[in-house]
């Protein structure tokens, strides 16, 4: 039972992960072109940036992960 526990978890932190991103398109988006006077396409290349730089952080840390082992990276 205890390993489902685990995988509730973990699913349901990469859900609200992925929520997250959303949040910020949907939301933050206008906030900073009104407040901060940025064009769109700026914004773009800075959130497409985040999601980049999410991919190879995981990928960087998974690596890590399989060397030196899941509780020290985690």
């Amino acid at each position: 039972m205890r390993s489902y526990v685990h995988a509730v978890l973990s699913s349901s932190l990469g859900w609200a992960g992925n929520i997250y991103d959303l949040v910020i398109i949907t939301y933050a988006y206008t906030f900073l072109h009104s407040h901060l006077d940025i064009p769109y396409a700026y914004l773009t290349v800075l959130f497409a940036l985040g999601l980049a730089g999410r991919a190879i952080g995981a990928f960087y840390f998974g690596k890590l992960a399989d060397i030196k082992g899941r509780k020290t990276v985690a």
